[in-house]
């Protein structure tokens, strides 16, 4: 039998079990997720890894582990407790941060930042939004053990802005499969008085670089077509400096929808638009694409990368373009199908079993 000489202690940032869901909570939970099963199945050795997850008081979590507790520690909330507290009782602990954001006072961690946005695209994020990003992102730059992020599109950027050593820097991309996991909730049809018209879908917040002005020009170019645009998504104005986009009677903007809900949408929509101008990953094409929808997508970031040959791709900044690639998706039904064909086969591609195994694998070179 293997001896262990002394147990390895890892304790995770759960700030993100108190946040509202996005990309970054999604792959966060995911990848934990992934290692709960993998302690199920003996691939983490309980013996010799220890695992916690950390949290403020009074944080009601939104998910929950069967093998990796979760503790409520400390007295404050929000960037204090990260800041000041998270370390202190992560002291003697190795600390993984899956939310992009850490506290800059501890060394023996590692964390996951996912893009470069406050760098690349300030003009999205309020002043003390920036502020706080930037900074904490140049300290890890320098005193992280390891930093991950999720494409290599993020990874130069990482690279540019805050000149991070790229033998610190570890690829591994995000999982698309949760989706297939999820039975679709048909009631979001009623409940919203949506799919009397055939509809073109995208999912996104109001922050500028996700660029949803684009669909409504798209939408009013397209004006004298029976067709709707649906737009799902929450709005964080007190993070993003969020545009003021005039409204129109084709967009039917429906705001957070449940996983159900928004499996049910991907899967009737004539297509998913995903027209964000800065990506670090971008989960939602892939999503779509494990639904069988046809993507429409942009041509910037990382999103070729991540949507390969099996997305239809626009200038993010050229609305006669989207409103071309919208026409020929429409009227072609073998594109339509070749599209959903392509499309299921890239998002296969990308399971969080797999991300969560090679995070893993990439922690444990550095916890002893």
């Amino acid at each position: 039998m293997k001896i262990y000489p002394q147990q390895s202690s890892l304790a995770i940032n759960g700030r993100f079990l108190s946040q509202p869901a996005t990309g970054v909570q999604r792959y966060a939970h995911e990848l934990i997720n992934g290692w709960d099963r993998m302690l199920q199945n003996g691939e983490i050795d309980p013996r010799q890894y220890q695992l916690e997850i950390l949290i403020p008081p009074l944080t009601k979590p939104n998910n929950t582990y069967q093998h990796i507790p979760i503790r409520q520690v400390g007295r404050l909330q929000g960037n204090l407790w990260e800041q000041l507290e998270l370390p202190l009782h992560s002291r003697r602990k190795w600390l993984f941060n899956p939310g992009n954001i850490s506290p800059i006072m501890k060394l023996n961690q590692i964390v996951t930042i996912h893009d470069a946005s406050v760098f690349a695209t300030p003009y999205s994020y309020s002043r003390s939004f920036l502020m706080k990003y930037r900074l904490v992102y140049k300290v890890l730059a320098k005193t992280a053990k390891l930093i991950l992020t999720v494409s290599d599109f993020s990874k130069t950027e990482l690279i540019k802005y805050c000149h991070i050593d790229p033998q610190r820097l570890v690829v591994i991309p995000e999982g698309s499969d949760h989706i297939l996991r999820i039975e679709p909730d048909q009631g979001v049809f009623e409940k919203h008085n949506l799919g009397k018209n055939p509809y073109l879908l995208t999912v996104g917040t109001n922050a500028p670089h996700k660029n949803l002005k684009i669909i409504y020009q798209a939408a009013e170019k397209l004006s004298a077509q029976a067709l709707d645009f649906v737009v799902v998504g929450s709005d964080f104005d007190r993070w993003f400096n969020a545009p003021q986009i005039t409204s129109s009677d084709r967009i039917k903007k429906l705001g957070f929808l449940s996983d159900a809900e928004l499996k049910a949408v991907y899967q009737k929509a004539v297509a998913f638009i995903f027209p964000s101008q800065y990506e670090g990953f971008g989960l939602p094409p892939l999503e779509a694409m494990a639904c069988g929808c046809p993507v429409i997508a942009s041509n910037t970031a990382s999103v070729p990368e991540i949507c390969g040959d099996a997305a239809l791709y626009f200038d993010p900044d050229n609305p006669a373009e989207l409103v071309e690639k919208i026409m020929r998706v429409i009227n072609d039904v073998n594109l339509q199908s070749e599209l959903r064909g392509k499309g299921i086969s890239r998002a296969s591609h990308f399971s969080w079993a797999a991300t969560s195994k090679k995070t893993w694998e990439s922690l444990v070179e550095y916890i002893p």
